[in-house]
């Protein structure tokens, strides 16, 4: 039976199994990279808003856009600065739709 793994590939793993035997071995290492600009906090921050109703949080509106919901964290104090789109692939993650709230 062929696995088609490189070599260098199964020695890592190996490598790593000896070094600290167990099932916790087998998981990824950390990768390099930048780390995440907003904390889970603040997403959820964020997000809590977003279930408000505009009028409940003192905005003029009758219901979120993304670029006034961005705003609102801004000037609330949640964040520095956000984008739209950034708040935009956030909500869907939790199916929140609040453009489409019915006052």
């Amino acid at each position: 039976m062929s696995l088609r793994v490189c070599e260098d590939t199964v020695g890592k793993w190996r490598r790593r199994w000896f070094a600290a035997p167990g099932v916790a071995s087998l998981g990824d290492a950390k990768r390099c990279g930048r780390p995440p600009v907003f904390t889970a906090v603040r997403v959820a921050q964020i997000k809590a808003a977003a279930c408000i109703p505009p009028a409940d949080a003192g905005v003029p509106l009758s219901r979120w856009s993304c670029p006034k919901l961005a705003g609102h964290a801004v000037a609330n104090g949640i964040c520095e600065s956000i984008s739209a789109p950034t708040v935009g692939r956030w909500l869907p993650e939790d199916a929140l739709k609040p453009w489409q709230y019915r006052s």
